[in-house]
C-alpha cells in the first residue's frame, strides 16, 4: 500500500519576506502518526505556523516480515526526502508501531536525510471513576508540555 500525505494549505495572504510568504519561512513539521494535528492543543501547534503536514501512519500487519516493514520504512523515507528542498528546515514527528519507527529512523540516518526528530512530551493524568456496578473506568488525559528536538542530518 503506497504512503500518501494530506498537505495543509496555509491561509491566504501572509507577509512576503525575501520573495517567500511568511508561512513558507517557518519550519515544516511532518506529523507521521495516527493523530491529526487538527486535534492537537493550540500550545502543541504553536511555532509551526501552518507548516504542519499530516502523513498517515501506514498499517503494519503484526505478521509482516522485517523486510516488509523495512520496505514501508524506505517508502516513508523517500516521501520525507521529497519535502527536503529549498533549504527548508524539516522536522519529523514519528509515532506508531515501534519496529517501523525504528527502521525508519535507521534509514533516515543511513541516507543522511537532513531532518530532525521532533518529539512531543506530555504530562499524563489518570482519572479513575467507580461505576455503579462496582467496576472501575480508568481514563488517561495527556497534556502537551514541550517539544524535544533531535538533529539527525
Amino acid at each position: 500500500m503506497p504512503l500518501g500525505f494530506l498537505p495543509v494549505e496555509p491561509p491566504s495572504g501572509g507577509e512576503v519576506k525575501n520573495g517567500r510568504k511568511k508561512e513558507e519561512t517557518m519550519p515544516k513539521l511532518l506529523n507521521v502518526s495516527n493523530h491529526s494535528f487538527h486535534n492537537w492543543e493550540e500550545s502543541q501547534k504553536e511555532g509551526w505556523g501552518w507548516n504542519i503536514i499530516d502523513v498517515p501512519f501506514p498499517q503494519i500487519d503484526p505478521t509482516s516480515s522485517i523486510e516488509e516493514v523495512r520496505g514501508k520504512a524506505r517508502q516513508l523515507v523517500t516521501l520525507i526526502r521529497g519535502h527536503c528542498n529549498n533549504n527548508d528546515t524539516i522536522f519529523v514527528m514519528l509515532q506508531g508501531e515501534f519496529t517501523f519507527c525504528y527502521l525508519t529512523l535507521l534509514e533516515l540516518q543511513k541516507e543522511r536525510v537532513p531532518v530532525s526528530l521532533a518529539i512531543p512530551t506530555t504530562e499524563r493524568k489518570v482519572v479513575e471513576e467507580k461505576l455503579p456496578d462496582g467496576s472501575v473506568k480508568k481514563s488517561s488525559i495527556f497534556k502537551f508540555v514541550q517539544w524535544r528536538i533531535i538533529p539527525l542530518g
